[in-house]
């Protein structure tokens, strides 16, 4: 049966088993990419604590093809644990997978495989890097990691048309994050801000990096949280870098951006994905925290916004105004469609997995899923999402199965 008989938003019954493929030894799926022929990449952690990599081919099935069995785990540096956090295809279709040695405090892991799964000797050691490098003549920054609580969105790392790879590193005990640029070979470039590395910093307040984005190849676009003070609210947060890694000062006030909406007493905003458009604006998707009255701060509502080239709220957008899910839950990752509209994935608290379609101008498309909303077959939480060449939409998380155990899964919708 042809997917074209159903209706957007439906589950497409030609990927994996009847629509989805579960991986019950993985705990969480942190990314999600696709290659040239359309293969489904998907990183995380397992039940055991190591880092897993699969491929699926483009109809949901474990491609055998690629380290002999369809996946990799494995951990960083013969550590006991670790877990990948971001995955990319690089342009000569090599696998760059990022991630840590889960809490051990050592620094961003990185490992660059071959397609065909075997590990890429080229790189670092053996195909395997720590960023930051062992400490010589030049003092790097100390006490860097990323915690077992680190973010878990695909876009920390990224690669470059020349090989070239831009990622995120988070820091122990609340030091604001490092952005630091590596060579194709895993070194870093110390042609970047002339040390390898500038570090995220705001007027002395405490930034929580979630994504990085290249636009056009020219403007880095960090996507963050802001805590201004002890409310334990969070701001949107937004800085622009150049190429060589100085700040951007035609973006917002010298390279920063400080979201305004949705405001405090609305539960302030936790940027989560940024998708930029091709006339460099560009779609934020995240969520609202706790209200200052409601204490403990349980995410509220799922949040989505566009802002202009120069990173403030797009009039053309819903009046600039949020666009805010009338139930409690999250968006956590979006995708934009060829036509324009933009896809984005969740959890409904205390439900399942949700998609949602929006129109360009801010309003649902009531023609996709059920009133603009399509959940999961069962109850679990969304986290991810990308699209095929042929727009069919590939999303990530965790469901309950058959006999009631929650497990990873990946899950295919008709565009």
């Amino acid at each position: 049966m042809k997917t074209e008989e159903y209706n957007a938003g439906d589950l497409d019954p030609t990927f994996g088993k009847k629509g989805s493929t579960a991986f019950a030894d993985v705990d969480y799926f942190f990314a999600l990419t696709t290659d040239e022929h359309d293969n489904v990449y998907a990183a995380g952690r397992t039940l055991d604590n190591k880092y897993y990599v699969a491929r699926l081919t483009p109809d949901g099935l474990l491609d055998k093809r690629f380290a002999g069995v369809g996946y990799i785990s494995s951990t960083f540096g013969g550590a006991s644990k670790s877990q990948a956090l971001t995955i990319n295809i690089d342009p000569k279709g090599r696998i760059l997978v990022t991630g840590d040695q889960y809490g051990t405090g050592t620094g961003v892991c990185l490992a660059r495989f071959m397609p065909d799964g075997k590990p890429d000797k080229t790189f670092g050691k053996d195909g395997e890097v720590i960023v930051p490098p062992e400490r010589a003549a030049e003092r790097y920054p100390n006490e860097c990691t990323q915690t077992s609580n680190a973010n878990s969105q695909s876009g920390t790392c990224t690669v470059l048309s020349d090989g070239k790879i831009l990622l995120i590193l988070s820091l122990y005990k609340g030091e604001n994050p490092y952005l630091f640029k590596l060579e194709e070979n895993g070194a870093v470039d110390k042609t970047f801000n002339g040390k390898g590395y500038v570090q995220l910093a705001y007027e002395g307040k405490a930034i929580y990096q979630t994504c990085l984005r290249v636009i056009k190849g020219e403007r880095l676009i960090v996507g963050a949280a802001l805590r201004p003070d002890d409310s334990r609210i969070s701001q949107g947060f937004l800085i622009a870098y150049d190429s060589k890694g100085l700040p951007d000062r035609s973006f917002g006030k010298g390279g920063y951006c400080v979201l305004e909406k949705p405001a405090k007493e609305q539960g302030g905003l936790e940027v989560w994905d940024l998708h930029p458009l091709p006339d460099q604006k560009f779609w934020v998707v995240g969520r609202t925290g706790p209200s200052p009255w409601m204490g403990d701060p349980v995410p509220e509502h799922g949040v989505l916004t566009r802002l202009d080239t120069h990173g403030s709220q797009d009039i053309e957008f819903n009046n600039g105004d949020p666009v805010l899910t009338d139930f409690q839950g999250e968006w956590m990752s979006g995708a934009i469609q060829a036509d324009g509209k933009v896809i984005v994935v969740g959890t409904r608290w205390g439900e399942a997995g949700v998609l949602a379609r929006y129109h360009p101008d801010g309003t649902l498309d009531i023609g996709f899923g059920n009133n603009g909303f399509r959940y999961f077959p069962s109850v679990g939480t969304g986290r991810l999402v990308i699209l095929q060449k042929d727009g069919r939409i590939i999303a990530g998380g965790r469901m309950a199965q058959d006999n009631g155990s929650p497990s990873s899964v990946i899950l295919r919708y008709v565009q």
